[in-house]
């Protein structure tokens, strides 16, 4: 009897370590989900900021600020769950780019409305 408990214990102590080994291919997909992700967000970014530029003259110094802020907009717009939590963001980003861009400058992005909806929305 003492044999069999033995041989049992020991049976599932292997299988237990037998299962610690192997190796999860669920993280290193998670992982590359989340590289596509950030990916896709860059890529919207620089569309909307190439949109800008068409428009409007803009330093080095604001395309790296105005990228910054896009690649935000559409990681939060992705998360938003409801259109409250969306018209916040969309104030948000209106804000934040009228404080980043000159007078002149919002002056020529005010006189094209459906540039000004595509870059904060």
């Amino acid at each position: 009897m003492k044999k069999i408990i033995a041989l049992l214990v020991l049976t599932v102590g292997i299988s237990f370590s037998a299962n610690a080994q192997k190796k999860t291919p669920a993280k290193a997909a998670v992982k590359k989900e989340a590289a596509s992700t950030d990916s896709a967000f860059e890529k919207a970014a620089a569309n909307d900021l190439a949109a800008l530029e068409k428009a409007v003259t803009i330093s080095a110094d604001e395309k790296v600020s105005l990228k910054g802020l896009f690649e935000y907009k559409h990681r939060e717009l992705s998360t938003a769950t409801n259109d409250a939590a969306r018209n916040v963001i969309y104030k948000t980003i209106d804000a934040k780019l009228r404080a980043t861009l000159t007078a002149d400058q919002t002056a020529a992005l005010d006189k094209n409305p459906e540039l000004l909806k595509t870059l904060t929305h």
